[in-house]
């Protein structure tokens, strides 16, 4: 039908967005603390971003700068001090092939442990697959899957960790799928969690 075409990589859905709005609107907290954001570009094109949170018992605040390089495609998303001393980082090249952009990030300090993850992102036409490897946690690698046609949209989910860094034996840590439905201004879709135990709607 000519009339309705495969959906196309602009109109598909990361996996773990499907359900995400009407999913906040229902869990979502809300809370009354003072925000504030200050963002600001220097004449180089470093763009560098003042957050700061003030809370009835707490305050917290963070600095940061984003910048191109001089590599086609890579750019540093944020380079960041928290006044908690946590130090994060993140950047990412689109096009290293064809329809991939990698995204790595990584945090220290602060009294916490490390934190390091490389995502790899795949899109072609109505297909889109997000893979992340955590390097800290197992390594753990997850990866979804969606499809687009028409109306419909397909997808699954898989979360193994290889356990190199413990004792314990490489688990499937997790697996889902979803399938959703979409006309103008009405959406349908059902969502499994906690291995294909938990149906959401």
């Amino acid at each position: 039908d000519a009339s309705q075409p495969p959906l196309t990589t602009s109109k598909m859905t990361k996996f773990g967005d499907v359900q995400k709005k009407s999913g906040d609107l229902l869990s979502r907290e809300y809370f009354f603390d003072k925000k504030f954001k200050l963002t600001s570009k220097a004449s180089n094109g470093v763009k560098f971003t003042t957050e700061g949170c003030l809370a009835p018992k707490s305050a917290s605040g963070s600095l940061s700068a984003s910048f191109g390089t001089s590599l086609k495609g890579l750019t540093v998303d944020k380079l960041a001090v928290t006044t908690a001393g946590r130090f994060k980082g993140e950047a990412s090249l689109s096009d290293a092939l064809p329809g991939t952009k990698l995204v790595i990030k990584g945090e220290d300090g602060g009294g916490k442990n490390p934190s390091g993850k490389l995502d790899v992102q795949y899109t072609k036409d109505a297909l889109r697959v997000d893979t992340s490897l955590d390097f800290t946690d197992g390594p753990t690698v997850h990866t979804a899957a969606t499809y687009g046609y028409k109306q419909y949209l397909v997808g699954a989910e898989l979360k193994y960790n290889t356990m190199l860094d413990d004792k314990g034996s490489p688990a499937v840590e997790d697996y889902n799928a979803v399938l959703g439905y979409t006309q103008a201004d009405v959406s349908a879709s059902v969502k499994t969690a906690n291995k294909a135990q938990v149906f959401k709607f």
